[in-house]
């Protein structure tokens, strides 16, 4: 018996230690990072009250307070189109005047490179499929990371869709993705949209402690999990989503422990194009 409490207490301490390396750790990259955009010159964000009048973002599921925007995603009426900074919008913040493509902090990137099932037309440079209302979008889609975060820090990789509940329309593909490169094969079953226009399947690692801090946008130390402030990742706008598929990051305003502030999100997108009507 007494190697047996020996091992025990060894795996204890092995996993506690791994959880207190991954608190201070991503503790550390966020308090060396919070609040602000890397390699960025934008500044003047206003605040989510001043651009967002202290409306909340009601999901795509609730009745009687959609509208189509441009590009026609569903989007609910109080929500700005993106993050805005000194009167733009804060995005495409990968293109330089230059041509060259800014890497974001810590060189962070995720890439879609290939998919099949419903996912077989898409590739690094095809990133839309064309679906009936209603139907089962299944198929396993594949993904490349580069995650140059800390060792220490946590980093979830979920994908999400830009229909639905928020807060139970992601999954999680891995609660701690590692430091470097790293591929996964994606599987995905959900259903379209019923009405017709056009989606969203997002998917995004970021340095929090959970998938739902990634979803919502929400800083572990922040004031905790706040789904429909206009920011999660189902929110993604049409230019977000745009930048996600060119560079493999886009930004938006995160919820941190002072409040809402611009962040590089690594991050691609598929785009649903549904048509029809569902019965």
């Amino acid at each position: 018996m007494k190697p047996q409490r020996s091992f025990q207490f060894k795996l204890i301490t092995a996993v506690t230690g791994a959880f207190v390396t991954g608190i201070v750790g991503t503790a550390l990259f966020h308090w060396l990072t919070a609040g602000s955009v890397q390699d960025s010159p934008k500044t003047g964000l206003l605040s989510l009250a001043e651009i967002r009048g202290n409306h909340a973002r009601t999901s795509s599921s609730s009745a009687g307070f959609l509208a189509q925007d441009q590009g026609g995603q569903p989007e609910a009426a109080n929500c700005p189109q993106g993050a805005v900074v000194d009167g733009h919008l804060l995005t495409m913040t990968c293109q330089q005047d230059d041509g060259s493509i800014n890497q974001g902090n810590f060189n962070n990137s995720l890439r879609i490179v290939a998919g099949n099932g419903s996912f077989a037309e898409i590739s690094t440079s095809e990133k839309t499929i064309h679906a009936n209302a209603n139907a089962q979008l299944t198929g396993v889609v594949t993904l490349q990371a580069h995650n140059g975060f800390p060792g220490g820090a946590v980093a979830p990789l979920i994908w999400t869709t830009s229909w639905g509940d928020h807060d139970t329309s992601w999954r999680s593909i891995n609660h701690w993705i590692p430091v470097g490169d790293s591929t996964y094969a994606v599987r995905i079953d959900v259903k379209a949209p019923h009405t017709p226009g056009t989606y969203s399947i997002i998917f995004a690692f970021e340095g929090e402690m959970n998938g739902a801090e990634v979803a919502s946008a929400s800083n572990w130390a922040g004031p905790g999990v706040r789904w429909n402030d206009c920011n999660d990742l189902s929110d993604f706008t049409r230019e977000q989503i745009a930048e996600a598929q060119k560079c493999g990051f886009t930004v938006d305003e995160w919820l941190w422990a002072k409040g809402y502030g611009p962040t590089y999100v690594p991050a691609d997108a598929l785009t649903i194009e549904v048509g029809g009507w569902g019965l």
